[in-house]
């Protein structure tokens, strides 16, 4: 098959390359080579150097905005893997009209050329993100039924962290989440993210084009980059330790996420682009387990072998959320997909990689735009 990746030289689109050309699909790689994640220096990364030299992939430097430049490149495709975006939930808060362009635009495009244009596509693979579901699912033990929980701000300004259930108060207790859970995005990025997906569906269905939308985790791994102080938790924690520097944790350090492994993540999107699935899909993509920010923290001093201990700020970014973990079993179901790589496991050729790896620690500047542009809430109750 023929297939165009978006954002093929990024962290998730390298590993879907390598997977795609190992089960002998015919790629082509679209790529804007952001500064952000590629650094300055806008050379193709060497896993990709590789193919392009040995004529394995077509390699396209250019942005998914450039309608014209997408009309060339799907003329001859059979599917699309669409992951190019602008990631990170509290950027996204001072970044309103890149995050916009960037995701919703750069997605309204795509669909627009594939609704206008004569092409061979009849598979769309869009990644979305488990943001759109804002706090997610919570357990009320006292009325013993199922929540959209909220946080309060008269909580926050007395660092208590944890969500409650909007009826009678109660604090809950986090529960996976399922596809058909209510969506509350509580950021410009997960709104962008909402968008992207929606509009790849309602698009995809008019065009009969079969459309699978995917709500990744949190993603980590090898590749992932070392220098984006807004990329994943766990990205960000190696790149502080390696730097001999202590890892800033907001709020108390218990706010837990669904940790995935890269390699996971790319043979979803293979098993996307290789269903015979007809139609509109979502389906979430994780492990369907909760780790906590310091549990994630332990496991890299300990396989890192460092001592340094981190600095919990008890202060809480704008926009995000305390828990957040999925049902995938639909995944299962339908693409026969279920993550296979545990997080104590994974985490060790994500360190392994950091070896030789080109690190510029930037959280403290990132904590000064956020200060900056008062998104972060202290325990005063105060933005500062």
């Amino acid at each position: 098959m023929k297939v165009l990746v978006t954002g093929g030289a990024g962290f998730v689109g390298s590993h879907t390359v390598d997977i795609l050309l190992q089960h002998g699909h015919e790629v082509t790689v679209l790529d804007s080579f952001e500064p952000q994640v590629h650094g300055t220096v806008s050379a193709v990364p060497p896993h990709l150097a590789h193919y392009i030299a040995h004529g394995d992939i077509q390699f396209v430097q250019g942005n998914v905005e450039n309608r014209e430049l997408l009309k060339r490149l799907l003329e001859h495709c059979e599917a699309v893997i669409h992951l190019a975006a602008a990631l990170g939930t509290a950027q996204s808060a001072h970044e309103p009209h890149m995050y916009c362009s960037a995701n919703a635009l750069g997605t309204a495009t795509l669909m627009d050329v594939l609704l206008k244009e004569k092409t061979q596509v009849r598979k769309l693979v869009v990644a979305s993100s488990a943001s759109i579901y804002g706090e997610g699912c919570g357990w009320n033990p006292v009325r013993k039924v199922k929540v959209s929980p909220v946080r309060w701000a008269v909580d926050m300004q007395q660092g208590q962290w944890e969500p409650r259930d909007p009826e009678d108060g109660t604090i809950v207790e986090p529960r996976p989440i399922t596809e058909d859970y209510p969506l509350k995005p509580t950021s410009v990025y997960a709104l962008t993210k909402y968008f992207t997906e929606q509009v790849a569906l309602l698009s995809g269905h008019k065009q009969e084009i079969g459309v699978i939308c995917l709500r990744y985790t949190n993603i980590y791994g090898p590749r992932q980059s070392l220098s984006n102080p807004y990329t994943g938790p766990l990205a960000i924690f190696c790149s502080r330790f390696k730097s001999g520097k202590p890892p800033l944790v907001f709020e108390d350090g218990k706010q837990s996420r669904d940790f995935i492994h890269v390699k996971d993540v790319a043979r979803a999107n293979l098993l996307s682009i290789e269903s015979s699935l007809i139609g509109a899909h979502v389906m979430n993509i994780g492990t369907g387990k909760a780790t906590s920010l310091l549990e994630i923290i332990a496991l890299l001093q300990e396989k890192m072998q460092v001592d340094i201990q981190p600095t919990i700020i008890q202060k809480a970014r704008i926009g995000d959320i305390r828990h957040s973990f999925l049902d995938t079993k639909r995944a299962e179901t339908l693409l026969g997909f279920k993550a296979q790589i545990p997080v104590h496991e994974g985490i060790l050729d994500t360190i392994h990689a950091l070896d030789g790896a080109y690190i510029e620690d930037k959280v403290d500047v990132a904590l000064q735009e956020l200060a900056q542009y008062h998104l972060i809430t202290d325990t005063a109750g105060e933005r500062v």
